[in-house]
């Protein structure tokens, strides 16, 4: 029984840990997108309050969060 035990620890460890080398194998990609302002556009300053909407996707295109409908504000 203890043997037996013992082999299902070891086989469950082992899975555990090729499924977390599997997942932590691939470099994560990062995009950002900035826009330039045109000259003469107001900015936040300290003390403004702005809103902001921004969508998080995952690598295959699903979306992840995003606030797009949510009003979301943001002490500056």
């Amino acid at each position: 029984m203890v043997k037996k035990l013992c082999f299902i620890l070891v086989i469950s460890l082992l899975a555990s840990t090729l499924l977390l080398a599997a997942g932590c194998s691939k470099a994560a990609t990062t995009t950002t997108t900035t826009t330039a302002l045109p000259p003469g556009t107001a900015t936040a300053q300290a003390g403004d309050t702005v809103q902001v909407d921004y969508t998080l996707k995952l690598s295959n295109g699903s979306v992840y969060q995003t606030t797009v409908g949510h009003r979301s504000t943001f002490p500056v």
